[in-house]
């Protein structure tokens, strides 16, 4: 019974021990792979790191590259700037002088075009020797020339009208040679001594006498007004308007005027500069209109200056009315 015991006890002892064994066996190769995982996770670490070192360094070497090239394209797109500033400098130049040139030759052109057609008329324009050649000495050269800039020299107030003398020309390019016996000398209509009418043909040519030597009243001589007629037909302003017109007494009496011919004249003004027409009215019992009238009266066309107001109720646009009578004539002293 003892041995059978002891004998049980010992098979006890030695699955035990066994399970020790098996234990310690297992511990150790768990140990074992575990450390070999963690030998291959280190070396996974190393080399990433050494990849993420590579990549640091390639990322370096392309920035530092990127840098030269934006240094580079930089330094390339000022010098570029410069020569671009430089080029549209020169080439500014060049078309400037250009266009020097091509206005010299034009006026080199337009003179000696001048000279071989005026060559009987020379005398009069060097040694004018009264005061028909040296009006005469101013119309042929301003109508001979070829081009309106060689016209400005002949005119009052060149800067101020060089806008209008643009639009004038661009549609009535005349160029026309005058002989002295086509000039017809007009009386004055008034005590204005440095003042000169001529007529050529059926045009009336206004001159003044300025420092000595006569220049041609552009303005009045083309009817050249402030403001647009054909604007004035549509404007909104109550405000008078200046205006140079060809005016004759008229018959017409159109709305609101229909029923005030006892009070007011009726007038037809003209313009020539765009050409435009107005009936406009003026008091009978005012200066404005006895002096109107004076001029008219009896079937007379006269040229006179006034400053109308355009009848707002009125939807042609072409009923005005006289608010006051400037002068006779065209030209202003």
């Amino acid at each position: 019974m003892f041995i059978i015991f002891e004998t049980m006890r010992i098979k006890q002892h030695l699955f035990l021990l066994l399970l020790a064994v098996l234990s310690t066996s297992a511990f150790a190769q768990s140990k074992r792979q575990l450390e070999r995982q963690l030998e291959v996770a280190q070396e996974n670490i190393e080399r990433l790191e050494t990849e993420v070192s590579d990549i640091r360094t390639r990322l370096e070497k392309a920035n530092e590259s990127l840098s030269k090239a934006l240094e580079n394209n930089a330094a390339q797109m000022d010098a570029n700037a410069v020569l671009t500033s430089t080029n549209t400098d020169l080439l500014n130049r060049i078309n400037a002088e250009k266009r020097r040139t091509s206005g010299s030759d034009r006026k080199i052109d337009s003179l000696s075009r001048m000279v071989k057609l005026l060559q009987m008329d020379s005398e009069i324009i060097v040694n004018p020797k009264n005061k028909e050649d040296s009006i005469i000495a101013v119309l042929q050269p301003f109508y001979a020339a070829r081009i309106w800039e060689d016209r400005m020299d002949y005119i009052l107030q060149p800067k101020e009208l060089k806008s209008a003398m643009v639009a004038h020309y661009d549609q009535y390019p005349v160029r026309t040679i005058i002989k002295p016996g086509q000039v017809t000398f007009l009386e004055a209509d008034s005590l204005d001594v440095s003042l000169q009418k001529v007529g050529i043909g059926t045009n009336v040519i206004y001159l003044r006498k300025v420092n000595n030597a006569y220049k041609i009243d552009w303005a009045a001589t083309h009817g050249l007004n402030g403001m647009n007629p054909t604007l004035f037909k549509e404007t909104k302003s109550v405000e008078p308007k200046e205006f140079r017109v060809i005016a004759s007494l008229s018959d017409t009496y159109l709305a609101p005027y229909a029923n005030q011919k006892q009070k007011y004249w009726s007038l037809e003004l003209n313009t020539i500069f765009p050409k435009e027409t107005f009936n406009a009215y003026v008091l009978k019992d005012s200066d404005e209109g006895r002096a109107i009238h004076a001029l008219l009266d009896g079937g007379k066309t006269q040229r006179i200056m006034v400053k109308l107001v355009k009848d707002h109720d009125d939807k042609t646009g072409k009923v005005a009315t006289v608010t006051e009578f400037i002068q006779e004539d065209w030209s202003k002293k």
